[in-house]
């Protein structure tokens, strides 16, 4: 779905549209390169960035900024998203994994070994 959505962004970014149109599909070429950011690393997304920072319009480069800024930002956050979770070496159970903060020097979770 995001593959078609993005070729039909593409087909409408090669077109003469208005100033203010090709700034919406540039915004949400960016929504579709946050949502798939594979999608970013392709040959005409790469064009489509350094075309509007190789224009004479600054409004144009402002644009593609924040747009890959946007991007950026969201990348960070799905990180520091990923980095909070606990990380589950082997499932005990049905319910409870083993956390890895037990076995990296916290015993105050395990019984006495006696």
């Amino acid at each position: 779905m995001g593959e078609h959505v993005f070729g039909v962004l593409l087909r409408l970014h090669k077109l003469n549209l208005h100033e203010s149109t090709q700034q919406a599909v540039l915004s949400s070429l960016g929504f579709v390169w946050r949502a798939y950011p594979t999608l970013l690393q392709r040959a005409t997304s790469f064009a489509i960035i350094d075309g509007a920072l190789e224009s004479d319009k600054p409004a144009d480069q402002l644009h593609v900024l924040r747009v890959v800024q946007d991007f950026l930002a969201s990348q960070e956050g799905r990180e520091r998203e990923q980095a909070k979770k606990p990380v589950a070496l082997k499932k005990v159970g049905a319910k409870k994994a083993v956390r890895i903060e037990e076995l990296v020097g916290n015993t105050d979770g395990f019984a006495d070994g006696r």
